[in-house]
């Protein structure tokens, strides 16, 4: 009896042990997935704020303060410096106001000489700008959180320097610059955290894409230059489309995008919720080409900062349109619809925000949906409202969302392809029950024989959600 006991508190000890595992194991993939989301959206939103820059300035020389200026309000800080090697010395290539003057000129450092770098990290630092260099070029991160520290004491400004990080730029093992933030004695500024210099180390890798870009610039002639950003942003929008169409519970769907030049500001997404809850995304930003694949991948990467505290469909439309609004501007917005599939209790909920109408099929019937919703980014969100329109998924419903670029498609009389035509031939192929593979496959080539894809033609892009049979 004895050995018996034993043995059962043993096993008891050992499955104990194995749940508390699993439990830890999941716990850990839920906070890496929650990383990796943020870092996605701010990856994204940094991108582009930097092409705004770009764009909007037209002078090299500005491009790298857009993003001082975004890191400083990131990680709330009064100022920051970005600075780049070249020529033996990290050259200040971008900063915000009141960043400290002392500090605000080249750090002196030959990459290239093993001498000059054994001598800056040997010897004892005088002042700040050594210590600097000694820490970035062990590829580690500086962080003075204490204000008495005696070299924050010697730098003179408008205000006492309070707390400081400064963190290396590495790209292939290689030291390409340094990224500098300082927050003053003034009483609403708190001391730099950890968490402040693993969100700036984080934010290193997008400021060394854009540094590269720069160089790109300076190397390539105006047509080269144009063809690397085309490769660029076709890279990006292919990463960003799932790879994949998912059949989730009892949906089956299929999605198929097309850019009227070589890159588009259409898009779809498919983005898990929880276990039980799946959006399905469609969008269409104003214009085409790389302004509208940019506005795509802003909003593509908000949608998917706000899983982690998603709601419903309507809080995440006034957020996006918050967050697109205040960062937009110029007039430029995108249309959205967005299906949230339900597969415990097998229903579907739908919301647009200015996008092109739902085509409902449901027994031998086609109807139109078109819950109330302006687009997103063109006012503010006290002025706008979101519907939603909800209902059971049977057995004898498939639904299909498109982009204007499906009904607008025009042929060479100048006639467009129209609602109605997509109303006829989505009839067809559910009377048939045809996959949604099948049914995307249908339309596209309907369109395409109608009204032959060129230059002029805008993105296309079609949604099918259909019961998995």
């Amino acid at each position: 009896m004895f050995w018996l006991i034993t043995g059962l508190i043993v096993l008891l000890l050992v499955v104990g042990l194995i749940a508390l595992y699993q439990r830890i194991k999941i716990a850990l993939l839920r906070s890496k997935l929650e990383s990796s989301i943020h870092a996605n959206a701010q990856t994204g939103s940094y991108l582009n704020m930097f092409s705004r820059g770009v764009r909007l300035t037209g002078n090299k020389s500005e491009w790298m303060s857009v993003t001082a200026k975004y890191l400083s309000d990131l990680i709330q800080a009064d100022s920051v410096c970005v600075y780049l090697y070249r020529d033996g010395a990290f050259f200040p290539s971008g900063m915000t106001p009141h960043y400290p003057l002392q500090l605000s000129r080249p750090l002196p450092c030959d990459l290239n000489d093993p001498e000059a770098r054994d001598k800056i990290q040997s010897a004892a630092p005088k002042d700040l700008a050594d210590l600097i260099l000694s820490t970035v070029l062990a590829h580690e991160s500086l962080l003075i959180s204490d204000p008495r520290h005696p070299l924050l004491t010697k730098i003179t400004h408008t205000e006492t320097v309070k707390t400081f990080i400064a963190v290396p730029m590495i790209y292939e093992k290689n030291l390409l610059g340094i990224i500098c933030a300082s927050n003053s004695s003034a009483p609403y500024r708190k001391v730099f955290s950890q968490e402040q210099v693993n969100r700036l180390n984080l934010l290193t890798a997008p400021v060394v894409l854009a540094r590269n870009i720069l160089a790109m610039y300076d190397r390539l002639s105006q047509q080269q230059r144009i063809s690397q950003e085309l490769e660029f942003a076709r890279t990006l929008q292919r990463s960003l489309l799932p790879p994949d169409c998912p059949q989730w519970g009892g949906f089956s769907i299929q999605a198929v995008s097309r850019a009227a030049k070589e890159v588009s500001g259409d898009f779809y997404d498919f983005v898990e919720i929880d276990s039980n809850r799946l959006l399905v995304v469609i969008g269409d930003a104003c214009g085409k080409g790389i302004p509208a694949c940019l506005i795509m991948a802003m909003t593509r990467s908000f949608i998917r900062a706000n899983i982690p505290h998603f709601t419903t469909l309507k809080a995440m439309l006034f957020e996006l349109n918050d967050n697109l609004f205040r960062d937009m501007g110029d007039g430029r917005y995108i249309t959205l619809a967005v299906c949230l599939l339900n597969k415990k209790e097998n229903t579907l909920e739908y919301a647009r925000a200015g996008h092109t109408e739902l085509i409902f099929y449901v027994r031998n019937h086609i109807r139109s949906i078109n819950p109330n919703g302006a687009g997103l980014g063109l006012f503010p969100s006290e002025l706008t409202e979101y519907d939603t329109f909800n209902t059971q998924f049977g057995p004898e419903m498939s639904i299909i969302m498109f982009t204007d670029g499906i009904n607008e498609a025009e042929n060479a009389d100048g006639e467009q392809f129209g609602v109605q035509r997509i109303k006829d031939c989505f009839m067809k192929s559910c009377v048939a029950q045809e996959s949604p593979r099948e049914a995307v496959a249908k339309i596209m080539d309907s369109v395409d024989r109608f009204a032959p894809a060129n230059g002029e033609q805008d993105d296309r892009t079609v949604v099918v959600i259909s019961p998995l049979i």
